[in-house]
């Protein structure tokens, strides 16, 4: 579900995973000099989710991780190139 939307700075969503309860994931955009910093946060809101334990965080991390790599691939596939305008100056 969409809690927030605010193209092109922010998108927050509810994702429901059935029995293991809800998170909460947020993605804040914002201009970085020539590129584009994405911060992540998401947080479970309800169900076995909400027990946090360092091995639980550190394997949503890793799972973070991976997602903003997928989504930087997707993002430079659907860019034009912009490493030879940098050179031509």
């Amino acid at each position: 579900m969409v809690r927030r939307h605010d193209p092109p700075h922010a998108l927050e969503l509810e994702a429901h995973s059935g029995p293991l309860g809800s998170a909460r994931i947020a993605l804040d955009i914002r201009p970085w000099d020539k590129h584009t910093l994405v911060i992540l946060d998401a947080h479970p809101r309800r169900g076995v989710g909400a027990l946090h334990n360092g091995v639980v965080d550190f394997l949503l991390q890793q799972r973070h991780r991976r997602m903003l790599g997928r989504l930087a691939r997707v993002v430079e596939k659907s860019t034009p190139d912009r490493s030879r305008e940098s050179a031509d100056v």
